[in-house]
């Protein structure tokens, strides 16, 4: 949500904002994911982030199709769910973004029974 967002909803500006915060650009997470010592958070836009759950420094990004509705993982496999209906089996091989890999349906089915 950049300031200019702000300034069609309420009384600023974005010179207002900011001369008194800095900030020029906030994110409105989806929904949120404590998984592998990160916090992964979706977007509207499309984007899975994960952030160091201390500092808040974005470690990596994703990109997916579709507005993000929900995240859940089981072992090192993540669901990311869209609110088009997409669902998508993310295996992770390390903790970059680049290590992401699809997973087909039949994959991700195979490693997920109980």
């Amino acid at each position: 949500m950049t300031n200019a967002d702000w300034e069609r909803r309420v009384d600023t500006s974005d010179e207002w904002i900011r001369q008194r915060t800095g900030v020029e650009r906030r994110r409105v997470a989806a929904n949120k994911l404590n998984w592998r010592q990160q916090l992964l958070v979706g977007d509207r836009s499309g984007q899975l982030i994960a952030l160091d759950p201390a500092s808040g420094e974005a470690l990596w990004t994703h990109q997916l199709e579709g507005q993000l509705r929900g995240i859940g993982s089981f072992g090192d496999i993540l669901f990311v769910g869209t609110i088009e209906g997409t669902i998508y089996a993310l295996k992770a091989g390390g903790t970059a973004e680049s290590s992401l890999a699809p997973l087909s349906p039949e994959q991700a089915a195979s490693r997920t029974r109980f």
